[in-house]
């Protein structure tokens, strides 16, 4: 007796194939460990990716890591866009934020970001519904037949990738060995990957992401920074370090989590907080009301005027370091402190104020 044939098991790849073959409108919903993701079909080509609602707005962390949108406006349109019901892509340019330009590659790359990694998982739930989809008129066309070849070479190569760089979290940096022997010549001003001693047949994808390694960013900062996706940017380094144009510094990036959203308000409490320790501080300097009411006024004024200005140091200190810690970088004065109402006008007016990575902030009066 013959026994029935099983169907055959349908994997991530054989789903899109059928779905843009036969030109299918709808919401295709996928269930992986990591979460569920809907893409949006219309006619069979890809109109949406996106995470179901209430989830966290995967986008934002990529704008921040690739330092096109700093954090405190990422908060600031994450809010308009809960108070107004409207998605973060139209805040964003409403509030000329990012240039549309910009945010189409940033949701092309989150789009190739989010479904090449399904072609290699196993245990995918996948179910097809025939319902009207959501566009997204920010998301470029993906095409179907792209993410079929380019899924089949990640499911391929990536396992080879993973050996040599095992995380997303190394850190590179460029091997000064090769930049001397391009420049040995005497160009200490040249582009080594313009040199005619690079190897012609280096691609378009080494020649971003080798730009953007300053020893500092991780592999999937220099991923969000050259608007790659991790596949490419694993990809462009291995041949990279190859060539010994590059080579890993460490296996992580020394860096504060930018992507925190309690960091700025955790800081602003402490500044506050600092501020009020400041103006107690000097409260216990001025003359009480006894003092002044009863004639007693052996207090020197000369100690207040000192306690004044130390409060005021202080207060500017706070601000400047405050911002070094919220923007990852020294600020150049006092008027970006200002700027973010962390300072008032009055106060800085008198105030000098230097910083440097090597002797932090440094404030006096002028």
């Amino acid at each position: 007796m013959n026994q029935p044939k099983r169907p055959e098991q349908v994997n991530f790849a054989g789903i899109l194939k059928l779905l843009y073959k036969n030109r299918k409108t709808g919401v295709l919903k996928v269930q992986s460990a990591e979460g569920e993701l809907l893409v949006h079909f219309r006619e069979g080509k890809i109109v949406n990716v996106d995470m179901p609602r209430g989830q966290e707005w995967i986008i934002g962390q990529y704008l921040t890591e690739g330092e096109v949108l700093p954090e405190r406006k990422l908060l600031k349109v994450l809010k308009i866009a809960s108070e107004k019901n409207l998605p973060p892509e139209e805040v964003i340019v409403s509030k000329k934020f990012m240039s549309p330009d910009v945010l189409r590659r940033y949701m092309d790359l989150y789009s190739r970001e989010v479904i090449l990694p399904l072609f290699g998982k196993i245990g995918l739930v996948c179910s097809f519904v025939a319902e009207e989809p959501l566009e997204n008129r920010w998301l470029p066309p993906v095409s179907v037949p792209f993410l079929l070849k380019e899924g089949e070479k990640r499911t391929r190569e990536w396992p080879l990738l993973a050996k040599r760089i095992p995380s997303a979290n190394v850190v590179y940096g460029k091997d000064k060995s090769f930049i001397s022997q391009v420049m040995k010549d005497g160009d200490s001003t040249g582009n080594p990957l313009f040199s005619d001693k690079v190897d012609p047949e280096l691609g378009a994808n080494e020649r971003i992401v080798y730009y953007f390694v300053n020893g500092k960013k991780s592999v999937k900062q220099l991923a969000r920074a050259s608007g790659l996706d991790l596949f490419s940017s694993y990809k462009a380094l291995y041949n990279l370090e190859n060539k010994f144009m590059v080579k890993v510094l460490s296996a992580q990036a020394l860096q504060v989590d930018r992507q925190n959203p309690i960091l700025p308000y955790a800081i602003k409490a402490m500044f506050y907080a600092a501020i009020a320790i400041a103006i107690a501080l000097l409260a216990l300097n001025r003359p009480g009301p006894l003092k002044l009411a009863t004639g007693d006024r052996d207090i020197d004024i000369r100690l207040i005027d000192r306690a004044v200005e130390r409060t005021s140091l202080a207060k500017a200190k706070i601000a400047l370091e405050t911002l070094l810690l919220v923007n990852m970088k020294c600020p150049e004065n006092l008027d970006a402190a200002v700027a973010e109402g962390l300072l008032e006008r009055e106060s800085a007016s008198p105030i000098t104020a230097t910083c440097s990575p090597s002797n932090g902030v440094v404030v006096k009066y002028k």
